[in-house]
């Protein structure tokens, strides 16, 4: 069974995944756009590595993403998504 529809927001809400390092959702049927509360200050401290390549994201990158009290990782998020990667 693989994840399918949009990426939950829960997830990125602080301390919620304290010690995640590394998520990697490639090639599923994840569609949406990228949740905002994953930028939010807290979410997701330690990770260095987000992968949703080949899914059907879409959509801007949101801007609680490009803020400096973002922790987010290194992102690989291009291939088959439409995501643009400057936030609107």
């Amino acid at each position: 069974m693989h994840p399918a529809g949009d990426l939950p927001a829960t997830w990125g809400a602080a301390a919620a995944f304290p010690a995640l390092q590394s998520l990697v959702l490639d090639g599923n049927a994840i569609a949406g756009s990228l949740p905002q509360t994953w930028g939010g200050a807290g979410a997701f401290p330690v990770m260095t590595t987000l992968s949703v390549r080949n899914n059907a994201l879409e959509g801007a990158l949101p801007p609680t993403w490009c803020n400096a009290a973002s922790s987010l990782p290194t992102i690989q998020v291009l291939s088959r998504n439409t995501l643009k990667l400057s936030p609107h």
